[in-house]
């Protein structure tokens, strides 16, 4: 799940600084929908919206087509609820 990407560079920064001690730990996330558009397919996460995240709808990107890119699925529309599950992860942070 992504909180926030370089394209919202204030936002990244502002949320860099909430996280940078948590950074490592282990967090757990419950997928409770899919949203399929003609540019990405995402499962929709909640998180318990413990903490701040850039993206208006949480979730994790599973597919685009070719030459798609994972942020198209910021803009899925429809969402369809799911039998919840829950996954883990790490918090971490990605720079280039």
């Amino acid at each position: 799940m992504t909180i926030a990407f370089n394209n919202c560079t204030h936002t990244a920064n502002s949320l860099y600084g909430i996280y940078k001690d948590k950074l490592g730990e282990r967090i757990v996330l419950t997928i409770d929908g899919i949203g399929i558009s003609d540019d990405a397919i995402a499962v929709r996460v909640n998180y318990g919206n413990v903490l701040p995240i850039a993206n208006k709808i949480p979730h994790i990107t599973i597919a685009t087509p070719p030459n798609g890119k994972p942020v198209n699925s910021n803009k899925i529309t429809k969402w369809i609820d799911i039998e919840p599950y829950t996954v883990y992860g790490k918090l971490g942070h990605f720079a280039k």
